[in-house]
């Protein structure tokens, strides 16, 4: 614990902290939000084999959090418990306040969720009220373990507090610890609540919920969800619940919350959960018809004229897969990078976007990640290469040989989430060319550190969490928030969903550190809570303002209203001069993202005069 609270910066992924000589498992992602929600699991079920045990990933995968996940560690001290309440054991009689003081350190500044489901649900409750102007989500809690009749509440005292209830009797001796939150949420608390129940659960409907209602201070209520879930003791859906803690971290304020406007419903059976991902497989059959071509390897494909449809070489031992689309007289082509190939049924090679170019005169090129064929259940690597494909040194080469070949004048490069990381990193290499990344990462280890590890393991033979920080930028370009810091001759159209946890974490690093005489531009909007798209008809209007261009790219704040101009290069041809009015001292000068923020800008060729923002034109 020393140790800990002795550390400057906070730290991240996986990590534990020996309290009592003991080990408690924690995970930390920081995705750079004001809001950090503190993830309870409930008791184990005999499904589970290997501990620490979290939950919560796919809930708030979406929400703007950060997220700490804890695994409660009695149960890596008496294996045949299935469950501590966070509450401690003999081994570790103070785990509730050592909890309590990780906690605040981790979210210190920060607001604070505690969130758990049924015993996680105590424990959120319980470190919610030991921590002023925090909020706790609980979902079917416990309140009071003493008048809990679940044995697992008799085992806990006697396994890990050495006990002697009877498992038969209703009596129960509860050991030196916080069980009654009855008594805690009858105090004036500086804490506020959001509780879900499952009416279906009428054990803890009229044991804990009826009794925590009439105890607690109706100031501490800040919202309450009594939704039917089920029969028994289960939890609302996973779409429920991840739209209730979006609710909740998405309100400026802390007052009241209506939880009836949720639109998602609560009972499992009638929610439809999302095909689970599957190991990929390598198909390509639906290509038939498209033609397909084959070749010895990479050099013998540049060295012979390229051919519309897929073509396949052999790349240092795995298949690299093309698919060409040419329309006649098109002067623009669009280069596709694909993102995570996440879901069932995939098949290799992995294309997207296949559809969208259709009604636009354009060519299309779209590209496999090779690194995917190394591994089935590879799902993501940003086509940045393996320790045997240096894909970012070959790949410009492949898409300078196609370019040509089609005869492309004007170069778009295009691509979602991981594709977007691609779309940027490529983008840069082709002077003149626009980028039109769609809600991209900007540094690879800054994603999930799951999918990072993978990665990392499965192409770079890198396997620890701590070692991929460090240890990927030696082998691959991972962060282009530096690689933008410099000038770049290319043209970027970065777009974004306003409530995407990429804003915190990949955009404003991208923006804060881009050089100012990049051409960068803005396209911003909400299209859904987190992580998503904008609809492929306002995708297609985009690329279609692209095209019209004619690689005149400074042309898209008038060919689209909501194309914004973040920096811009004076030197460059045919680029109007802008410059800021918004300083920022930590800055060292000019702040290149202050248009976001809708502050004014300003043209040099009409004497600074402000330019309303509002403008159709700019």
């Amino acid at each position: 614990m020393d140790e800990f609270l002795k550390q400057d910066e906070l730290p991240s992924g996986p990590f534990s902290v020996l309290i009592d000589e003991i080990p408690v498992d924690f995970e930390y992602d920081d995705r750079g939000f004001d809001t950090t929600i503190v993830l309870l699991h409930p008791a184990i079920s005999p499904k589970i084999e290997k501990l620490p045990m979290f939950i919560g990933r796919a809930i708030t995968q979406n929400a703007p959090v950060n997220r700490l996940f804890v695994a409660d560690p009695t149960l890596n001290i008496h294996g045949d418990l299935e469950t501590g309440w966070f509450a401690g054991s003999s081994a570790q009689p103070n785990l509730q306040t050592h909890l309590n003081v990780i906690f605040r350190r981790m979210t210190a500044g920060k607001r604070t969720i505690y969130f758990g489901l049924s015993a996680g649900g105590f424990a959120a409750l319980l470190f919610a009220s030991l921590h002023p102007d925090s909020l706790a989500m609980p979902v079917n809690p416990q309140v009071q373990l003493a008048d809990h009749s679940s044995p697992r509440v008799r085992k806990w005292t006697n396994v890990a507090w050495g006990m002697n209830n009877k498992l038969d009797s209703d009596t129960k001796a509860m050991p030196p610890v916080e069980t009654d939150l009855l008594a805690v949420y009858e105090e004036p608390l500086k804490v506020r609540v959001v509780y879900i129940q499952n009416t279906g659960d009428r054990d803890h409907m009229k044991n804990h919920w009826s009794a925590f209602k009439a105890k607690a201070r109706p100031q501490a209520l800040a919202g309450v969800a009594l939704v039917d879930a089920g029969e028994g003791h289960v939890a609302p859906s996973e779409a429920y619940l991840a739209e209730a803690i979006n609710h909740v971290a998405t309100a400026d304020s802390w007052g009241r919350f209506n939880l009836k406007t949720l639109k998602s419903s609560p009972n499992r059976a009638t929610v439809k959960s999302p095909p689970k991902d599957t190991p990929t497989q390598r198909d390509t059959s639906r290509y038939d018809s498209a033609g397909k071509s084959t070749y010895a390897d990479m050099s013998d494909f540049l060295s012979q004229p390229l051919a519309t449809g897929l073509s396949t070489f052999d790349y240092h031992g795995t298949p690299f897969d093309i698919l060409v689309r040419k329309k006649e007289n098109a002067k623009a082509t669009i280069v596709v990078f694909h993102p995570a190939a996440t879901g069932a049924n995939i098949t290799r090679p992995y294309f997207v976007g296949t559809s969208l170019t259709d009604k636009i005169d354009v060519n299309a090129v779209f590209l496999a990640d090779p690194s995917l064929e190394l591994d089935d259940n590879l799902r993501i690597s940003w086509f940045a290469g393996n320790s045997k494909q240096q894909l970012q040194q070959d790949l410009p080469i492949i898409i300078r040989h196609v370019l040509d070949e089609v005869g492309s004048e004007n170069h778009i490069f295009y691509g979602a989430s991981a594709g977007g990381f691609a779309a940027l990193y490529y983008s840069s290499l082709f002077p003149g060319s626009l980028a039109v990344p769609i809600n991209p990462q900007t540094r690879i280890s800054n994603y999930g550190q799951t999918f990072v590890d993978a990665y990392a393991k499965i192409c770079w033979g890198i396997d620890e969490t701590q070692e991929s920080k460090t240890e990927l930028p030696k082998v691959t370009t991972e962060d282009l928030t530096e690689h933008y810091q410099t000038p770049q001759k290319n043209s970027v159209l970065y777009v974004q969903n306003d409530t995407d946890w990429h804003v915190k974490k990949h955009m404003e690093p991208f923006l804060e550190k881009n050089n100012t005489r990049n051409h960068t531009m803005l396209v911003s909007g909400t299209w859904g809570n987190g992580h998503f798209p904008p609809p492929a008809n306002y995708q297609e209007e985009l690329l279609r303002a692209a095209v019209l261009c004619d690689g005149d790219w400074a042309q898209m704040a008038e060919r689209h209203p909501d194309v914004k101009v973040v920096s811009i290069d004076p030197d460059r041809d045919g680029i109007p001069s802008l410059v800021c009015s918004c300083t920022r001292p930590e800055a060292g000068g000019a702040n290149p993202y202050c248009v976001s923020h809708g502050t004014a800008k300003y043209r040099q060729d009409e004497e600074h005069s402000p330019i309303d923002e509002h403008s159709p034109k700019y």
